[in-house]
């Protein structure tokens, strides 16, 4: 009896077993809408694909687009220009980019040069124009100007633009450099001729100099292909102002400024008028030559020398007609500080016609 009833229990518990796999591989779910029968296939099925592989992006489409700006001719030679003239030129560009041309400005590096665009955007493939105009100047020269496109174009976010001329005057203005001299009448200015190249009658506006040194009288209503100018020359005022320039202004065939120099010799010079010590001792003297002269052999009278600082004393001096050398000696004084390292004085020598001959000395004390 007992091992029957093993055996009945053995045959229970497979019975048991077998509906339980069976349960599994077919469970219910159900909820308030739905039941979604679970199986092994379905399991299966709902486990996370793998994302898709993108594809490596081609040439072309790794390429960004951007506009591109592209200059038909960016220098513009005018060439020979008379002066005071308006010159127009044109720079035509295009758009060979993929994206819009935004030009934000036209830059003008000078009041001379003035651009014009008509618009700012311009699409792939569009054209364009700048417009730019030169005012000549009054002067001859060679000339090259500026002008910068700003734009979002990544490559040349500002191109240049050029201009380039030659000025020619033509005019000629003669003598274009006067010698004067101060012991001579009228300090020997003779007349000055302005001439048109060309033939074309012309006014002149306006005659100037330095230190209104030089004039001249002339009609401004008055036209002719020639001018001969007499001028007046102010000794005095030159004495004070040796070098300077004349400055004629004239209208006609083409405004133009013609300029010419003056210099005239001084009555008296220093061969040597700055004396510079380097390494300087306090207490050691350092002597110097320098040599006063008249440039128009003119005896020279010397009537006081006296140093500023009392650092310079002449110590000799020997007469040679319109010639005087000098000896001159420097004593550099005590250092009053430790951060002082240099040293000035001039010595004034006054002539008895009344100049004033100046020699400077600096010097720079030893460490």
């Amino acid at each position: 009896m007992k091992l029957i009833r093993c055996f009945a229990y053995v045959s229970i518990l497979l019975v048991i077993l077998t509906l339980q796999s069976g349960c599994e591989e077919a469970q219910r779910v159900q909820d308030a809408d739905q039941i979604i029968t679970i199986t092994p296939e379905t399991l299966q099925s709902a486990k996370p694909q793998e994302p898709a592989k993108k594809e490596a992006p081609t040439p072309e489409t790794a390429k960004k687009a951007a506009p591109l700006l592209i200059v038909e001719n960016p220098v513009h030679n005018f060439g020979i220009i008379e002066p005071s003239g308006k010159h127009t030129c044109e720079y035509r560009f295009k758009n060979a980019g993929t994206a819009t041309l935004v030009i934000s400005q036209i830059k003008s590096t000078c009041g001379c040069t003035v651009p014009q665009l008509k618009k700012k955007t311009y699409e792939p493939g569009e054209s364009g124009v700048v417009k730019a105009t030169y005012t000549a100047s009054t002067r001859p020269a060679n000339i090259e100007k500026h002008l910068y496109i700003v734009s979002n174009d990544p490559v040349k976010p500002r191109f240049e633009l050029t201009i380039k001329a030659k000025i020619e005057v033509n005019f000629t203005i003669s003598p274009s450099v006067m010698n004067l001299s101060l012991r001579e009448d009228n300090a020997g200015a003779g007349a000055i001729t302005i001439t048109s190249k060309n033939g074309k009658p012309f006014s002149i506006r306006s005659f100037n100099s330095t230190g209104n040194i030089i004039t001249a009288d002339f009609d401004s209503a008055a036209k002719s292909s020639e001018f001969v100018l007499t001028t007046k020359v102010d000794v005095k005022k030159l004495a004070q102002t040796l070098n300077g320039s004349i400055i004629v202004n004239i209208t006609g065939a083409g405004n133009a400024q013609l300029t010419a120099r003056f210099a005239s010799k001084s009555l008296y010079e220093v061969s040597n008028p700055r004396i510079i010590i380097q390494d300087a001792k306090p207490g050691e003297s350092i002597v110097r030559e320098v040599l006063v002269k008249g440039n128009y052999e003119d005896a020279i009278e010397i009537e006081s020398i006296s140093s500023e600082n009392k650092y310079m004393k002449v110590i000799d001096r020997e007469d040679l007609g319109n010639r005087i050398k000098l000896t001159i000696e420097v004593t550099p004084p005590p250092q009053t500080a430790t951060t002082r390292r240099y040293l000035t004085d001039k010595l004034n020598i006054r002539l008895k016609t009344g100049e004033v001959l100046t020699i400077s000395c600096t010097g720079w004390y030893a460490r």
